[in-house]
């Protein structure tokens, strides 16, 4: 999937804005870039949103294919 810089460049604009992420500029050849990395806010916004994730997909999952009741035999 591809994602267009007027989607990414906002996302992450706004990740560092409320203090989710820092960014440096680097030089990489001739050519400067800027690069991202969590701050320990991001971190622990991160592990946040992967337990409720995996809360969330443990739930549809029960829904999707349900375990058998005991006592009934399929």
């Amino acid at each position: 999937m591809e994602l267009r810089k007027g989607t990414v460049y906002p996302a992450l604009n706004r990740l560092e804005r409320i203090g989710l992420l820092r960014s440096t500029w680097q030089t990489a050849g001739e050519r400067r870039r800027r690069c991202y990395e969590l701050t320990d806010a991001g971190r622990r916004g991160l592990a946040t949103e992967r337990t409720a994730w995996r809360e969330f997909t443990t739930a549809i999952g029960a829904v999707l294919n349900p375990a058998p009741e005991p006592g009934n035999a399929t």
